[in-house]
Parts: C-alpha cells; sequence; structure tokens
C-alpha cells in the first residue's frame, strides 16, 4: 500500500495539471524519460528503472480503474514499454567474511556453507545431495536436478568438500 502511494505521488507531481481523459502515451512516454533522469530525494542518486516500472504499473492500474468506473475511455500507459531492469546483484564474500561465518556456524550450516564456497552449489543442490551421486574416489558429484539441463553437472569437488561429503 505504501508503494502505491509512493508511486501515486510521482504521478500526480507530473500530471497535476492534465485531466485524466487529456493524458496520452506521448505524455507517459514523457513522464517515463523524466523520471529516469530523476534523482531520488533520499539517496541522492538516479532513479532504478525498477522505480520508474512501479510508477508506470501504478498508472497503469489506475487508469484501469477508471475504466471500469467509465470515468475514461482509453488507457495512456496500456502502449507504454517498461524500461530494462537490471536486478541482478553480485557480491563476493572477503576471505575474512568467509572465515568469520565458518567459525561463527553451527552444524549442519557449516557442511553447507562450506560445501556452496568451495563448489559453486546452490543451497538447495547442496540439501539435495544423495550418496550415489557422490563419487568420491573420482573427485566429482553429480546433480541431477535443476530446471535447465546446464543445472544437472557434474561438480568436482575440492579437497575440503570432499571431507565434508566422506564425514557425512
Amino acid at each position: 500500500m505504501v508503494r502505491t502511494g509512493t508511486c501515486g505521488a510521482a504521478l500526480l507531481r507530473h500530471f497535476q495539471q492534465e485531466k485524466l481523459d487529456a493524458i496520452s502515451p506521448d505524455d507517459v512516454e514523457q513522464f517515463k524519460t523524466v523520471r529516469a533522469a530523476q534523482s531520488g530525494k533520499r539517496t541522492k542518486r538516479s532513479l532504478r528503472p525498477a522505480t520508474v516500472n512501479r510508477e508506470l504499473a501504478c498508472g497503469k492500474a489506475l487508469f484501469n480503474y477508471a475504466m471500469k468506473a467509465n470515468s475514461v475511455l482509453a488507457n495512456p500507459f496500456k502502449s507504454v514499454r517498461f524500461l530494462p531492469e537490471d536486478n541482478e546483484q553480485m557480491r563476493v564474500l572477503t576471505y575474512t567474511e568467509q572465515q568469520q561465518y565458518l567459525e561463527a556456524a553451527s552444524q549442519p550450516l557449516r557442511d553447507v556453507a562450506l560445501l556452496m564456497l568451495e563448489t559453486g552449489m546452490r543451497p538447495e543442490e547442496v540439501y539435495r545431495i544423495d550418496k550415489r551421486n557422490v563419487h568420491l574416489a573420482q573427485g566429482f558429484l553429480f546433480n541431477p536436478f535443476g530446471k535447465t539441463k546446464a543445472a544437472q553437472r557434474k561438480i568436482r569437488l575440492t579437497a575440503a568438500a570432499a571431507s565434508v561429503l566422506e564425514a557425512r
């Protein structure tokens, strides 16, 4: 609910002088361009595409509501494309952070974390390890699960990962 209020405020500031039925897709495109170039009040960083997209989605929802109430005939937000979003965030642990976590973690989380760090496996992949797929003598384990063919793979074992698996 708070997000709708925030998005609505941005829309109201931009379209404050316009009547609903006078807003065109070009006006919405202008809103998108203007907002994408602005900075956030609190962070002073340029707005992320996801923020602008949530505002566009809010505008679209507001117009759909107005259409159902027979207040407007068309939704100018309908034909406007959202901005491409790059939401991937990758953070690599420092060696010190890794050591601190492993020292503080209790079992079985310590072993799970060690396997993830040593092999690059995802948490679910570690939890689904079956001893039939572990081949310590050959130095790998096979992951038969995953949404894609690439997720089903042989995973090489480091000495530390092999030690954890051997102990379990």
